[in-house]
């Protein structure tokens, strides 16, 4: 029996220095889970307060002026997600990463385990273990998920403008884009349908119709194939546009000189009345005229990657979601430092000040790569590396400088 105790205790598996590795392992394992959990019940509550302003100031009003339905309004909830995701995780890291790591220290778990060789030194591995996993989140969100889901955000209301429109129900006071129409009701109520209803279409060779009918009339079996309006007390008036003559003074020009010929006016080339009237809108699926910049806020790292030469915009969209996930890096080591001088007399103004300086590297970072893009151009992502290293290495160096504070409680009360 000796013997084979003996045996045992000689076998690799159960040496006293694998056993050290493997709860050293098993510890850091622990607080990296932790923190993301932490993690993610901070962003929760974030996602929770933006949504809610979102949906009673924009998205219900949208949905209920069109009758979308509660689905819809789920649907476009769940598109807003990425949207500030991207934009709260380095304050969400720097959050979770502090209250995990106070918490374990007041515990005495990290002067417990120093005599296993846990250090500060292993304390700021952890860190930047979860700044480079918060780095890679950051960037798969703001690259990939939150310009899909914009792009998606923009069909979702565009298919219920659609909807409204095929239904009659054209919400008073807005314009709908549909291509080469624009469409526009002076009043109407929900349920109802609009009345005054104006609609411009543009033509070619400098031709344009406009249309002006007294009210729309629902259809019985509304057809998703032939989107359209069916107009009653219709008024058809087709225009063109004329040419412009140089030599025809313009109105101001034509009021300082009185004797100057009279300029031409645009009047109706034809002119229709209509009791009933069918207008059948193309079936597109977005609407051609987007905002500036519009499809490269929709277009993922990788295709704008592709593009990065063709202009400015696109370095900037670029930096702005590399600096967001630089951030993401950064932020554990902010916590950390910020955990490591928590005193009694500091652990009311620690975290407050190390998320303001998240807050703010977010605020103003933005606005500091849109003055540096006309000067630095495609070096701006090396810029933006060599200060996050330097800032990642001036951050260590005062985690080390108070490494008494990692190891030792300071008896904080919670």
């Amino acid at each position: 029996m000796p013997q084979t105790s003996n045996q045992a205790i000689n076998r690799p598996e159960l040496r006293p220095m694998n056993l050290v590795r493997l709860v050293s392992i098993g510890y850091v394992a622990g607080i990296f889970f932790a923190v993301m959990l932490s993690t993610a019940l901070v962003l929760i509550g974030v996602e929770a307060i933006f949504v809610s302003d979102l949906v009673i100031n924009r998205l219900l009003p949208h949905v209920l002026e069109h009758q979308a339905g509660f689905l819809n309004l789920i649907y476009l909830i769940i598109l807003t997600i990425p949207r500030v995701l991207y934009i709260a995780l380095p304050l969400a890291l720097a959050v979770a990463t502090y209250l995990v790591l106070l918490r374990r220290r007041e515990a005495h778990e990290f002067t417990v385990i120093a005599g296993m060789g846990f250090s500060a030194r292993a304390i700021v591995a952890i860190a930047l273990l979860i700044g480079l996993t918060g780095q890679s989140i950051s960037l798969l969100v703001s690259g990939y998920l939150e310009p899909h889901a914009r792009r998606l955000m923009d069909e979702a209301v565009f298919d219920i403008q659609f909807a409204a429109l095929r239904d009659g129900q054209i919400a008073a006071g807005k314009f709908y884009e549909i291509e080469e129409f624009a469409v526009f009701a002076a009043s109407g109520r929900i349920g109802e349908v609009a009345k005054n209803v104006f609609i411009h279409r543009r033509g070619a060779d400098n031709r344009y119709r406009i249309i002006v009918a007294n009210h729309t009339i629902r259809m019985k079996v509304p057809s998703r194939n032939n989107i359209g309006l069916i107009l009653e007390d219709a008024t058809i008036h087709d225009f063109k546009d004329p040419v412009v003559d140089k030599n025809v003074p313009t109105v101001d020009e034509k009021i300082n000189c009185p004797t100057c010929p009279p300029t031409g006016q645009i009047a109706p080339l034809s002119r229709m009345k209509l009791n009933h009237l069918f207008i059948e809108f193309p079936t597109s699926k977005l609407p051609v005229h987007v905002p500036d910049g519009g499809s490269i806020s929709q277009s993922s790292s990788w295709n704008l990657l592709a593009r990065l030469g063709e202009s400015r915009r696109i370095s900037q969209e670029l930096s702005e979601r590399f600096w967001r996930s630089l951030l993401c890096f950064v932020a554990p080591l902010l916590a950390l430092l910020a955990m490591a001088i928590t005193t009694p007399r500091t652990y009311l103004v620690a975290l407050p000040a190390a998320c303001a300086m998240v807050l703010a590297g977010s605020f103003f970072g933005s606005r500091i790569i849109r003055n540096l893009i006309p000067i630095v151009d495609g070096g701006i992502f090396w810029l933006l590396t060599i200060a996050t290293i330097v800032t990642a290495l001036v951050l260590m160096v005062l985690i080390r400088r108070f490494e008494h504070g990692c190891l030792c409680a300071a008896k904080v009360r919670l």
